[in-house]
């Protein structure tokens, strides 16, 4: 019985840290959303969709995020506008990873191929905490899809 208890005391204290760690940072028992900048235009990530807006220097959530995909996972999505922090990536950049969670992009200034679709420039494409997007260039383009997948750019 003691061997029980001991095994279901460090059973517990494991998923409490694993769940006060996802809570914490968006990540998932460490593993966190992340961008790969291969595409030869800059691009922009959020690290923290729908916060509470703070025009402070060290949050500074005061930019707005129209995500397609905001409650849904269906290539035609159920979109939201929400409050966001939006970061720039310079091409041949990465950010995520390491603690840090990314979960939107999107190119401000051009279309982009992301999920089977061309997607509007500006609009954002939300995605799973688990997963590493790679953006790389294709027939003029922007195409992004998760790393190790199929991308489904057409030209």
């Amino acid at each position: 019985m003691k061997t029980f208890t001991r095994t279901l005391v460090l059973f517990l204290v494991a998923m409490t840290s694993l769940m006060s760690h996802a809570t914490a940072d968006g990540c998932i028992a460490g593993i966190c959303g992340k961008v790969k900048n291969q595409s030869s235009w800059q691009l922009r990530t959020t690290d923290n969709p729908n916060c509470a807006w703070d025009a402070t220097t060290t949050r500074k959530c005061d930019n707005k995020c129209n995500i397609w995909n905001w409650s849904c996972s269906g290539a035609t999505g159920c979109g939201k506008v929400v409050n966001c922090k939006q970061l720039y990536l310079s091409p041949g950049f990465t950010t995520g990873g390491n603690g840090k969670d990314i979960d939107a992009f999107t190119y401000a200034d051009r279309e982009y191929f992301y999920a089977g679709k061309m997607r509007t420039r500006g609009v954002w494409s939300k995605f799973n905490t688990l997963t590493t997007i790679v953006c790389k260039d294709h027939g003029g383009y922007p195409c992004c899809g998760p790393e190790g997948g199929r991308y489904g750019c057409t030209p």
